[in-house]
């Protein structure tokens, strides 16, 4: 994928190279059913940007790389148990490792992690009209390969951004249980964990510049009814 942005001082140029690749292995029972498999996939991306050179505040260029690479290995096992009970386990393993190559900054910055991801589900129906679930997964959110960028990027005379080249994943845990009665009215309570979560922090300098930058947020346990 090829991209060209011009913006108000500079003109962007961007490559993005992904190349995917799946093997999966599903053994069907009666009553059960045993899925496995494995999966990489590799993004190169490449960032460009050119200043306008008629502005001595903004002669800086800057080309940006980024690779990422992730393999995973899965299975999940569900299983039915008569009419009214029924049950999915699953374990996702993701190894990933990343590269970020700043060309301006001549800096090159690497993370290597590995991260076990379970789900598990289960469901119980006594009779037509009741209903009782319970769902437990865990997520994980990758930075863009913007916000891992340390060049300062000007998006006009007053706002600047600059990204986070040790920026870290964040991942969420998530666990909910609910009732359906009748197939018309559900009652759910939602209990959800996230680390590492990462946003935008703005800030103000005297001059009236707005530096953006890419950082950490520590939020509380949040739990939803």
């Amino acid at each position: 994928v090829r991209s060209r942005r011009q913006r108000q001082m500079c003109i962007e140029t961007g490559t993005v190279d992904v190349i995917s690749s799946a093997l999966d292995f599903i053994l069907p029972g009666d009553s059960y059913s045993f899925t496995t498999g494995a999966k990489a996939s590799f993004t190169d991306t490449r960032n460009r940007l050119n200043y306008d050179n008629s502005n001595v505040s903004f002669t800086q260029n800057d080309f940006f790389r980024y690779k990422e690479q992730i393999y995973a290995l899965y299975a999940d096992y569900s299983h039915n148990f008569g009419s009214h009970f029924s049950m999915k386990a699953g374990l996702r393993l993701e190894h990933t490792r990343t590269t970020g190559i700043s060309e301006s900054q001549q800096t090159t910055d690497k993370h290597d992690y590995t991260r076990l991801f379970p789900t598990f589900y289960l469901m119980y129906k006594p009779n037509e009209d009741n209903v009782l679930n319970m769902n437990i997964s865990s997520r994980i959110s990758r930075p863009a390969q913007n916000m891992v960028n340390p060049f300062l990027t000007y998006e006009n005379k007053y706002s600047e951004h600059r990204g986070k080249e040790d920026l870290k994943p964040s991942y969420r845990y998530n666990a909910e249980l609910s009732y359906t009665l009748k197939n018309n009215l559900n009652f759910s309570i939602f209990y959800s964990y996230a680390t590492d979560v990462f946003s935008q922090r703005l800030m103000l300098n005297e001059e009236t510049h707005v530096p953006v930058s890419y950082t950490h947020l520590t939020l509380p346990t949040t739990p939803y009814v």
